[in-house]
């Protein structure tokens, strides 16, 4: 579920899976950004079956933009015996994946939308300052009925469990100490409500610590927020505008995110999704962005690029892309920005980066870097990165 509570849009990866979107009630302008959404998610991951999704325009509470409900399948079943985890809860679309054939055309996961929302359709990820982009709500209602979803919740501070059956992202779930909550939950349920409480729970997945440099927190608010609690990423850390801030729990006006970003994938596949391109460049990082300082001074800062592959392991075999950099724009106070250690803001990687000197931008507001990339391994797409200044604070990692 996504609540109401930026800039950045990648080129498509090649098609890697099959995703059918079933309309109801849907304008036509709602359903291009799905389908938009649909084809960005059908470049992530590799499946040789179809992924059906149900969208119907439906009322919702009003703290609600949209929500999802998956279909699952277990390991009990006769005909899901290659499912790895007995008594597991795996959302249909990747026990189809893993499988390898559909029982069915029954779809995968239900998303309702809220109708009473000023959306901007476009797939250009350029929102208005007063409305939500459709794109990017699509994009994290799909990433969380392909399995993003905790069946664990509290009532009354004692932990229940939906259908007495954890999911496959479940079973990764930790505390800082790096106790399973699966195990928790067998011996000490006291302990487990009081990690969920306290926020301290982590996805312990190896693929997902090493994208994220430590087992990434989950979002765990103290008061339990069904639909929201257990099953997204912290915003605290992973929040606007950091690359993985997606399927964090909440949407804000006049931002969007097209990428699903490293930590997410990573934790896909640590669930048991087929990550296409892993290996090959497939997306750029910024690790350091200035910031402006008001009144006209300026604060300088080396820009560092890297090239990552999709779950964001750095790829150092690359020597053929060339990164450019430019001060694109802005929605406020922009007079322009620049390196004053460069004379070409165009440079080919070396070793996995490319590092342009005493950068700055000169404003505030929403105004941004754009980084591209040219060359990048066949099959694999072109990111564009922004950075925005807001007042005097200092931006890092900005990666779309």
């Amino acid at each position: 579920m996504l609540g109401a509570s930026s800039l950045g849009v990648v080129a498509l990866r090649p098609k890697t899976a099959e995703i059918t979107v079933r309309y109801h009630s849907v304008p036509a302008d709602a359903q291009t950004a799905f389908e938009a959404a649909a084809a960005i998610w059908e470049g992530q991951f590799v499946s040789s079956t179809e992924t059906i999704i149900d969208v119907t325009w439906a009322p919702l509470d009003e703290s609600t933009l949209a929500n999802v409900r998956a279909r699952g399948a277990t390991k009990d079943d006769d005909q899901d015996a290659k499912l790895p985890l007995a008594g597991v809860f795996y959302p249909s679309a990747l026990a189809n994946a893993i499988r390898g054939f559909r029982l069915d055309t029954e779809s995968d996961m239900v998303i309702l939308v809220s109708p009473d929302e000023d959306w901007y359709y476009g797939t250009d990820g350029m929102p208005g300052p007063n409305q939500f982009d459709l794109v990017t709500v699509a994009l994290h209602e799909i990433g969380q009925g392909l399995g993003f979803s905790s069946r664990i919740g509290l009532i009354d501070g004692k932990v229940v469990v939906r259908g007495s059956m954890l999911s496959i992202y479940d079973t990764f779930l930790a505390n800082s100490s790096g106790l399973m909550l699966s195990t928790l939950l067998a011996q000490d349920g006291g302990k487990l409500a009081n990690a969920i409480s306290v926020g301290d729970v982590y996805f312990a997945g190896a693929n997902a610590r090493t994208a994220a440099g430590k087992s990434p927190k989950i979002y765990t608010p103290l008061e339990w927020d069904a639909g929201s609690s257990l099953s997204h990423l912290d915003p605290a850390e992973y929040g606007v505008p950091d690359p993985n801030s997606l399927l964090t729990p909440f949407a804000y006006k006049g931002w969007a995110s097209h990428d699903p970003g490293p930590i997410a994938l990573a934790m896909m596949r640590d669930m048991g999704w087929t990550i296409g391109g892993l290996g090959t460049p497939a997306r750029l990082s910024v690790a350091r962005i200035p910031a402006s300082v008001l009144g006209g001074g300026q604060r300088t800062v080396d820009v560092i690029v890297t090239v990552r592959d999709p779950i964001g392991v750095p790829v150092t075999s690359d020597n053929t892309t060339y990164i450019t950099l430019d001060s694109y724009g802005s929605r406020a106070n922009f007079k322009g920005g620049g390196c004053n250690g460069e004379i070409s803001y165009s440079k080919v990687v070396s070793s996995g980066k490319a590092v342009f000197r005493q950068c700055f931008l000169d404003g505030y507001g929403w105004s941004w870097f754009r980084v591209t990339a040219d060359g990048l391994a066949p099959g694999t797409s072109n990111a564009m990165l922004y950075a925005r200044t807001m007042s005097t604070v200092a931006m890092t990692a900005r990666d779309p």
